[in-house]
Formats: C-alpha cells, structure tokens, sequence
C-alpha cells in the first residue's frame, strides 16, 4: 500500500502546474515600448526639446495607440498643440506594431504548451523648424518574453488587430509523449495494486 501511495505522489509532482505571474497583454507590451521610444527621443533632441511641438502621425490600423503616445510625450514635458509657428516641431510617425509567436515549446513533461511572445514598435521622427529640416530617424523596439499558448487569447484583444499574432501549431514530439506516459502510468498503477492486493 505504501508503494502505491508513493507512486501516486510521483504522478502528483510530475502533473503539477507551476503558478506564473499576471501576463501583460499585448497592448500593455506596446504602451511600454513606446514609452521606450518617446525616452530615446527626448535623449537625442537634447537642450532643443524644450517647448517642441509634436505633431503626430498614426495610421488608421494603430489608432488606437494614440493614447498611450499622447500620455508618453505629456509625461516628458512635450506639447503636443501650439499656435506658434515659430516653435521647433518634432514629426512622429509610428509605422508598425506587430505581435509575433515563436519558437514553441513544453515546460516539463506534463507542463503547458509556451511559446516565445515578440512585440515589436517601428516608427521615425523628424525635427523641423522655420530655418531646418532635420533628416529622418527611424528606430524599432522589440520586447520578448514566454507566455502560455493557453493564454494567447486572454493576452490579445480581438477588437485590435495589431495586438494579435499566429500561433505556431504545439510540438508534436510533446503532444504523443504525454499520453504514452500517463497510460503507462496508469497501466503500472494498477498491475501495482493487483500485485499489492495479491500478496
């Protein structure tokens, strides 16, 4: 009897499930990196940011990241609306936010399914005032982090397209391997028993 109590507490650790942390969905991954962008802005543009302008440049598809732009560039001081034409205006365009799934994998023998999650922000700035032009600069942020294949839709928000990714089929080697085990399991579970009860 104790074998079979032992054996039973194995099958337990093995099928238990590890407790992760609250995921960022993927909107919040993009609110992050373009706070990271706005950062790098307000870094290069040095002593000429103050009173800068910004006039901002979205499309359609992303216009839902407009507030989170907004709240970035407020929070470093920038402005955004002005009726004077001789302060310095930074151009922002964002031309991309993207969510990509990769690399597919199982955590442990009777884990979940995991995938690598890839946000990634793309987008170029300009400064301009009444004498020059500055030349464009471009840049791309990109945040990775393992996230349940399980999660993928409470991570996603399906009124936003940009927020969502395709899923890379589970692996199979996993997925043929987990069932062979726990019918053998089961299957020694009960010639154990029998043997037990026999003796």
């Amino acid at each position: 009897m104790k074998k079979l109590v032992c054996l039973f507490f194995v099958v337990f650790l093995f099928s238990a499930r590890i407790v992760c942390p609250q995921q960022k969905s993927n909107y919040d991954l993009f609110g992050g990196l373009i706070k990271k962008s706005v950062s790098q802005i307000y870094s290069a543009l040095g002593d000429s940011k103050k009173n800068t302008v910004v006039n901002l440049s979205v499309p359609q598809l992303l216009d839902q990241l407009k507030p989170e732009l907004i709240s970035a560039f407020n929070s470093k001081g920038f402005i955004l609306k002005s009726e004077n034409e001789k302060q310095q205006v930074l151009n922002f365009t964002l031309i991309d936010a993207s969510v990509n799934y990769k690399n597919p994998f199982t955590d442990g023998f009777f884990g979940d399914a995991m995938v690598e999650r890839e946000a990634v922000l793309k987008g170029t700035y300009f400064s301009e005032s009444q004498n020059a032009v500055g030349n464009p600069v471009g840049f791309s942020f990109s945040g990775v982090d393992t996230v349940s294949m399980d999660d993928i839709s409470n991570l996603e928000n399906k009124a936003f397209p940009f927020t969502q990714g395709a899923v890379p089929s589970p692996p199979v080697f996993s997925s043929l391997l987990e069932p062979v085990i726990i019918v053998g399991s089961l299957v020694a579970s009960v010639v154990l028993l029998f043997t037990v009860r026999g003796k």
